[in-house]
């Protein structure tokens, strides 16, 4: 009898972990897919405020960035303001 009832509570256990580790990888897939969804539109914005900046920056006058040798030499060394 205690040994019907030892293979049983290790069947169970058996059973459980499997589950648990079924739902623990559901879970995760799931946090991977909506990280992933989450970021991409965060990228997508990104490049487009990206964009909305060097339209911004061709607004500048070529003659006051080469009037500045500060400026000139950021534009030219690709360094950014």
């Amino acid at each position: 009898m205690v040994q019907a009832y030892l293979d049983d509570s290790y069947s169970f256990f058996d059973s459980t972990k499997s589950w648990t580790a079924i739902k623990n990888g559901c879970f995760l897939g799931a946090l991977v897919l909506s990280y992933f969804f989450i970021i991409s539109g965060f990228i997508s914005r990104l490049k487009e405020e990206i964009w909305q900046t060097k339209g911004l920056l061709n607004l500048i006058p070529t003659r006051f960035i080469l009037s500045s040798p500060e400026l000139k030499f950021k534009f030219l060394s690709h360094q950014g303001l």
